[in-house]
């Protein structure tokens, strides 16, 4: 049996779906340092995208450390935080035990 990988399906201009930016998908445990990409402070949701590997991570709100559940998106967006991987029932990762590392204006 082979193994898995993490990648993103572009399409060529003939229709034809070809992958790109592949690397192995994340496993328990793994830990990672990346920058918030996206945060949506009415959902309480946002997306990490880690420094070596193109897949994001997903993150709730109270994931986030204390210093940063009342600060707003705009400060929140661009942040280098380090985390914990865990993994959903469907295999995709989520952070568990974020770190700040440097705020978005500091990064």
């Amino acid at each position: 049996q082979g193994q898995s990988i993490a990648f993103t399906v572009k399409w060529t201009t003939e229709g034809k779906p070809q992958a790109h930016d592949l690397s192995l998908p994340f496993e328990a445990d793994d830990q990672t340092v990346g920058k918030i990409r996206s945060y949506n402070a009415n959902t309480g949701y946002g997306f990490l995208l880690p420094d070596d590997r193109k897949q994001d991570v997903y993150f709730k709100q109270s994931d986030l450390p204390e210093e940063m559940h009342e600060v707003g998106a705009e400060h929140i967006v661009g942040c280098s935080m380090q985390c914990t991987i865990g993994l959903q029932k469907d295999g995709k990762p989520v952070a568990k035990h974020m770190l700040l590392l440097a705020w978005a204006d500091q990064a």
